[in-house]
């Protein structure tokens, strides 16, 4: 992204560029997805009370709810890292000289 900006991107197309692979992998995430639950609808049949495995609603919900728990929790330990990481270059400086004294 810095070198698109560097050569004369505007924010809008970086935005386009983030938003459109971001909706193409939640896509296929989603097309994949739902292809193995109908797949596996069979199986859990029995489980089912008073609805289809086959239900687009109940689909579409689940793939709803799965994509903003795997969306959530992807870059999270990335950015508890990124987190940890700048608040020790903060610190580190601090607990060095209270530790080495």
């Amino acid at each position: 992204m810095g070198v698109r900006v560097a050569l004369g991107a505007c924010g809008a197309d970086i935005v386009r560029l983030v938003l459109g692979e971001g909706v193409r992998v939640v896509l296929v995430g989603v097309v994949i997805g739902c292809g193995i639950a109908l797949a596996l609808g069979r199986v859990v049949a029995s489980m089912l009370y008073d609805t289809s495995p086959r239900d687009p609603a109940v689909l579409g919900a689940v793939s709803l709810v799965l994509v903003g728990v795997v969306g959530g929790r992807v870059p999270s330990p990335g950015v508890a890292r990124d987190a940890d990481r700048s608040h020790r270059g903060a610190t580190g400086g601090v607990r060095h000289r209270i530790e080495s004294a």
